[in-house]
Order: structure tokens, then sequence, then C-alpha cells
């Protein structure tokens, strides 16, 4: 498995040459600054969940030397340079981090993911959010970057592997701030329930087949270290 190959995640390379990545188009694949920074692009890191089943914070978990959160600004760092890192709103941070991180928190006390997406849209400098889950280490940039194509025509952009639908992979249009705080307020937390009230016309469901399910592994339990 990928993961099993060395990983060159430095926070002082340009390029990220990991093979969970470069896999995913070509033997050969990189992306480089300055052919994959989006303008009009934010980067947020859902990363404020209470990690029960892991028993930890996972966000300081360490795969081949580096944490899971450093792994996840690393990638964003190679499509935008906005990024930020949403914390639960009572939480603080035990991890330095590069000036150039944002450290933002949820509006609401309630955890939830659909909370963080409603923080990271509220704290953007930029009408569209790329959200990713800071327990998905493998992800690959390709699949980010090929993603933002589309920010233009839908108001959400969200994954889809051959497991199912996975929203917290996603792109997020900030005018969506006021249905979200809605959804919240009155109709639950779901993020599946919230995009059901969207027009088709708004969501784009990007899906990814025939590819290694590696790369969209959530690092949730001590067993999925152990698989590592």
């Amino acid at each position: 498995m990928c993961s099993k190959s060395p990983m060159s995640l430095s926070m002082a390379s340009p390029v990220l040459e990991d093979p969970c990545i470069s896999n995913f188009l070509s033997p050969t694949f990189k992306v480089k600054k300055s052919e994959g920074e989006k303008p009009g692009l934010s980067g947020a890191i859902l990363a404020g969940g209470e990690s029960k089943r892991m028993g930890r914070d996972k966000k300081y978990i360490e795969i081949e030397g580096k944490r899971l959160i450093d792994i996840a600004i690393q990638k964003l760092m190679l499509l935008t340079a906005d990024i930020m890192v949403v914390l639960h709103i009572m939480e603080k941070p035990l991890w330095k981090y590069p000036r150039s991180i944002r450290l933002v928190r949820d509006l609401y006390s309630k955890r939830s993911p659909l909370v963080g997406i409603h923080a990271a849209l509220f704290h953007s400098n930029n009408e569209k959010v790329l959200i990713i889950p800071v327990d998905m280490p493998f992800l690959p940039v390709g699949t980010m970057l090929d993603m933002t194509k589309y920010i233009h025509q839908y108001r959400v952009v969200v994954l889809k592997t051959p497991k199912g639908l996975q929203p917290l992979v996603g792109i997020y249009s900030k005018d969506l701030l006021p249905m979200i705080e809605e959804q919240i307020n009155e109709k639950g937390l779901s993020v599946k329930k919230f995009l059901n009230l969207l027009e088709p016309n708004e969501l784009m469901v990007y899906k990814v087949e025939d590819i290694d399910e590696w790369h969209f592994k959530n690092i949730n339990t001590q067993d999925d270290l152990k698989d590592l």
C-alpha cells in the first residue's frame, strides 16, 4: 500500500511528492504551488472533533513522523494561500503552526462537521472554501485540484467514492451561511440532510472510481493506525 512508501511532507518543500498523491494521475504526478493555487479559494481543515473512538486528539497523531494536522496543512498549501484550521469553540491549541495559518473556532458549542463548515465559511476571506477533514491523510491533492474546476458552476462540490458520499471533502460557497445556520438552529446537524436542501443545479457530486480506496481512508480508531 502507498502508506508504506516514504512520504516527503516537509513544510518547507514547495512540491508534495507523496506516492499516495502521485499515483492518482500518473507515476510522476506533481503539483507545484505556482500551478495549483486557485484565486478566490480558501482552505479549511475540520479539526475540532472529540476523537472519542481514537481516545486522543487525532490531529496530533503522527504517521511516519508527521502529524495529521501538518499533513493536511501541507496539502492545502499547494492549492491556496488562505488556510484555516477549524477548532471547537472552547479548544486551546497545543501545537505550533506556520504563521500563515489561521486558527478559527466554531460559533456554536455543538460539535458537528456542519458546525465546522459553518465556521470555515464565516471566517473565510474568499467566496469559496475547500473543506477537508484532518483524519484523511492520504487524500490526493490531484482529486482536490480537479474538484476546483467546478467551483464557479456550483454552490457546492462534494466528493463521492465507491463507499458513498464524502461531504467533508468538498468546496462550499460562503453565501450558504444563512441556510446552514437555519439547519443548525432548527433542523439538525446532518451535512447530508443539508445537501438535500440544495437544488440539483447547485450541487455537483464529484465521483471517483477505480482508484485505491486507501486514498480516502479516515483514521478514526487505534485499529486504523495499526492497519497503516
